[in-house]
């Protein structure tokens, strides 16, 4: 799996590189951190169920006993069949954890990151729902750093950028967009959107207080695959198989779409751990063949 590390976008010449490797080079998600956290954000808006009415953004706790606090973080978004990153659809904000019964020590453990860098606008004593809600945005905040708003959807790069305020497909950019994005391309494109915002303003307003209204509470969820790693990774003895503990995975197919966000977070989180015990590598490689293919 290919990735980019710590690809900040600051420039018109980053934001060349970045999207010439996203069409090119079959980039997968993009790498930085959450505070002391490892964050890894998905470059690719994933295609969500037949009946999918809202866009969703999940954020999975992944056990990870490399990391000094023992996890890392996956942003991945979901976006109903041809519905673009710009959209009126009623926003989701959904955290998926390792385990029940520990919501409050891991949701304790992200707040930590935000302190550490003095981001942290909420303290312990605050509704689940406000902090929740602005660790989400801050993890928001970094994976657009990281991405400079870049993100694939359908195949195509688009551009959402909360900062501009509008999203475009990568054809706006230039007619070569299939092979890559020129500097002429991006310089243009950043002409269209500034146009483009300034005549947006007025209806950002009432535009503004409508997200308000379609804003849904953060999710809590507990994914059965974050469950089994963290107790695979928490028995010291090997006694527990969690290959045999998968077997009725598929039971339910409701929880297919929160398996297949697990599976591709554990890939990128592993892609080239070295220490993994060569049992978590074989069960992780296991569920790619069974849950993505």
């Amino acid at each position: 799996m290919k990735k980019i590390w710590t690809p900040i976008i600051e420039t018109s010449e980053d934001f060349q590189k970045a999207a010439s490797k996203l069409i090119d080079d079959g980039i997968s998600f993009f790498q930085g951190t959450f505070g002391s956290m490892q964050l890894f954000a998905s470059s690719e808006a994933l295609v969500g169920s037949q009946n999918m009415e809202r866009d969703e953004t999940h954020y999975l706790l992944i056990p990870n006993r490399s990391e000094a606090n023992g996890y890392c973080l996956y942003s991945a978004r979901v976006l109903p069949q041809g519905v673009g990153p710009e959209n009126n659809l009623p926003k989701a904000k959904i955290f998926q954890l390792p385990g029940e019964g520990a919501e409050q020590h891991l949701i304790t453990l992200l707040m930590g990151q935000l302190e550490e860098k003095g981001l942290a606008k909420a303290t312990c004593d605050s509704p689940l729902a406000d902090r929740l809600e602005i660790i989400a945005d801050e993890v928001d905040k970094q994976s657009t750093l990281l991405s400079g708003g870049l993100l694939l959807v359908g195949g195509a790069v688009a551009l959402a950028n909360p900062i501009l305020g509008v999203g475009i497909a990568a054809k706006a950019f230039a007619p070569n967009l299939a092979s890559k994005i020129s500097v002429h391309g991006v310089k243009h494109a950043s002409s269209w959107l500034r146009t483009r915002q300034e005549n947006s303003v007025k209806k950002e307003v009432a535009k503004t207080a409508q997200r308000e209204v379609r804003q849904i509470k953060p999710e809590l969820r507990v994914n059965r695959i974050l469950e089994l790693l963290e107790q695979a990774l928490s028995t010291s003895d090997g006694s527990f198989d969690p290959g045999l503990a998968s077997e009725n995975l598929l039971d339910d197919l409701s929880t297919l779409p929160d398996l297949r966000l697990a599976v591709q977070a554990l890939a990128a989180v592993y892609a080239e751990n070295a220490t993994l015990d060569p049992t978590l590598r074989c069960w992780i490689d296991s569920l790619t063949e069974s849950i993505l293919t």
